[in-house]
């Protein structure tokens, strides 16, 4: 007799099962959204607690390798040091110091010879990014090839 009863209304149970099959899916699925969610939250939040240290280790170190670098140094040591940095201290052709009306300030002259585009001007950035040194002059002139060749004066305050 239940046999009869389930026959007749098999579309009716099959329909329930269906739709307790989707209930349950559809909270299996509410569930893992709200897991990721919650781990997307957290992990943007370490993203950015590891931003902000990133940043003031970055901003820290800097302070202190200028500072020491510019305090401790010589223009020729600075110079060469930069051109090692860049990859172009083969192609510092000269270095002389300059004699100024100030006893206070280091000047020094350089010849860089054969400088692409790109170079001389990540060195120009590194020499004005240094504390306390300046480019006083420079002369860039374009060879036949399509390099540069530098002639610059930089200075420096002494302490």
């Amino acid at each position: 007799m239940g046999q009869i009863d389930i026959q007749k209304n098999l579309p009716l149970v099959l329909a329930s099962a269906a739709a307790l099959l989707l209930l349950l899916i559809v909270l299996w699925l509410r569930g893992w959204s709200d897991e990721c969610d919650a781990t997307l939250k957290r992990t943007l939040q370490q993203y950015g607690e590891l931003q902000s240290h990133l940043s003031r280790y970055t901003a820290q170190r800097q302070d202190t390798a200028r500072t020491s670098r510019t305090e401790s140094e010589n223009l020729f040591r600075l110079l060469n040091e930069k051109g090692t940095e860049l990859g172009i201290a083969r192609r510092i052709e000269g270095m002389r110091p300059a004699s100024g009306k100030d006893a206070a300030v280091e000047l020094l002259d350089v010849r860089v010879r054969s400088l692409y585009l790109a170079e001389c001007i990540k060195l120009i950035e590194s020499l004005e990014q240094t504390d306390q040194v300046n480019i006083d002059s420079i002369n860039i002139q374009v060879t036949d090839k399509g390099l540069l060749n530098v002639d610059m004066r930089i200075s420096r305050r002494k302490k």
